[in-house]
């Protein structure tokens, strides 16, 4: 049981690693819609009141798929599918249509679990991962938190800000060999690799857990002279500056290998006969190519205290009809790990499988690394633009960042025709175009429902599949 939730679950990272938008934990519709501009942080235009200026509550429809498929979250199910749940996980809250529907991911799991794995891979053809899939993200926000302001005169101001929340992390990498991807994408005649090897490996995963201290400055001043103004109380430039102290409580690093041979006949087994390398393959020379013997090996290190420090930096100004900004998150982040513990768990030489075969008893050998000391961990920097402009006909937004998943885009424009509000966008990421569109509707002056409709591709088959979010909209009193 042990080593099949192993595998299936790394099938599951290695599907949907990199593919989870942050569209699906964005709960606002009308955002969405917009292409998701304004879904992530940029400090000092969080200062900026909306304009229009609204409050909104998601309507959780995508929690009735969890809760339908509970059992898919469970490893003691027969039911269990670790690829299906990372994909809930990626898009919790709104409908994704399409998605319960059999699969070749969904095949490939139920065989894992199950002990009868094809040892022809043509069998899963269209369980199609990346060769180079990545995915990362921080979450972090103050449960209470506030700004000391000194007034300057009018809306202008100074001032200091005070926070405490909780702070994640989270950072995966892998490697797929690509003579897997050629086998899983080919079409027509089958595609074989005759003794040969597949190799998948993990560049760490990373997950780290911990308490922020956030102090800030905040600043509200004038426009400079020559720029169009409007008079407004929003109008001016932001600016702000977080910096954060870091109290880590848990850390949770895993690194991975998988080595599959084949056969003459290009069938899938696992060589008994060939040299182990160690595990973990840190131990190995780096200056030369990693070497895969034993045919499963991954090693983790723990730790349950550590320390670190993050800066963050915005600037933004608002000006007749333009509101524009420019933030760095992670000017500095890192975290440093003391007492990390390390260990390792392998399959042996004599694993017991050979082409053809299945229902093998398998254990992973358990090794104590000892205490490794101290651990640095450090964070790429995200930085990020953004404009807005408010013409007579529509208003149109457009967000361009770059950070360790690379340059991303999100654009959206506006309309509204009285209480009605037509909307569309456009967002790239993960080298993906997506298009969104939706509509809002006043019911009442200060209630409003908001629908957004998106194509996503976080699934294990790269399927563009129809995504519906709804929201409730509560707008501001005048």
């Amino acid at each position: 049981m042990r080593i099949r939730v192993c595998l299936v679950t790394l099938l599951a990272l290695v599907a949907c690693a990199g593919r989870g938008y942050a569209q699906g934990w964005n709960t606002d519709a009308r955002k969405i819609a917009l292409g998701g501009v304004g879904s992530t942080t940029n400090i000092a235009t969080q200062m900026i009141e909306e304009d229009p200026k609204y409050r909104s509550i998601v309507v959780p429809l995508g929690l009735l798929q969890i809760l339908r498929n509970i059992d898919k979250f469970d490893p003691t199910s027969s039911e269990f599918d670790p690829i299906r749940a990372m994909e809930y996980v990626a898009n919790p809250y709104h409908i994704t249509f399409g998605r319960n529907e059999e699969s070749p991911g969904r095949k490939i799991i139920t065989d894992i679990f199950n002990q009868g794995l094809s040892t022809d891979l043509n069998a899963y053809r269209g369980f199609i991962p990346s060769s180079n899939p990545k995915a990362e993200g921080i979450a972090s926000f103050d449960l209470i938190h506030k700004t000391f302001k000194f007034s300057t005169g009018g809306s202008t101001f100074q001032g200091f800000y005070l926070g405490i929340g909780p702070y994640f992390t989270h950072r995966t990498a892998l490697t797929i060999d690509q003579k897997l991807i050629d086998i899983l994408s080919a079409t027509g005649a089958p595609v074989t690799f005759p003794n040969s090897e597949f190799n998948i490996a993990v560049d760490r995963s990373t997950t780290q857990m911990a308490g922020a201290l956030t102090f800030g400055y905040r600043a509200h001043v004038g426009l400079p002279a020559g720029l169009p103004a409007e008079g407004t109380d929003r109008e001016g430039i932001y600016l702000a500056v977080n910096y954060r102290y870091l109290r880590g409580f848990h850390l949770e690093d895993v690194g991975l290998k998988v080595r599959a041979d084949t056969d003459g006949a290009g069938g899938i087994t696992l060589d008994p006969l060939k040299t182990l390398a160690p595990c973990p393959l840190t131990s190995l020379n780096p200056l030369l190519p990693p070497t895969f013997g034993t045919p499963f090996c991954t090693d983790r290190q723990t730790s349950s205290s550590g320390t670190g420090r993050s800066v963050d930096f915005g600037v933004a100004t608002v000006f007749g009809p333009w509101d524009l900004g420019f933030g760095i998150n992670g000017v500095i982040n890192e975290m440093e790990w003391s007492d990390v513990k390390h260990k390792s768990y392998a399959l042996g030489a004599t694993v017991g499988l050979t082409s053809g075969t299945s229902g093998a008893s398998i254990e992973l050998v358990e090794t104590n690394l000892g205490n490794t000391g101290d651990l640095t961990i450090k964070q790429p920097k995200d930085v990020r633009a953004n404009a807005t402009y408010r013409a007579s006909i529509a208003t149109f937004m457009g967000e361009i960042a770059n950070g360790y998943l690379g340059t991303s885009f999100h654009g959206g424009v506006e309309k509204t025709f009285g209480p009605l509000a037509a909307r569309g966008g456009m967002r790239y990421t993960n080298e993906t175009w997506n298009p969104t569109t939706g509509l809002g509707l006043n019911i009442f002056p200060r209630v409003g429902i908001d629908v957004a409709f998106l194509t996503s591709t976080a699934n294990a088959e790269k399927d563009r599949q129809p995504v519906m979010a709804v929201s409730i909209r509560i707008n501001a009193g005048s």
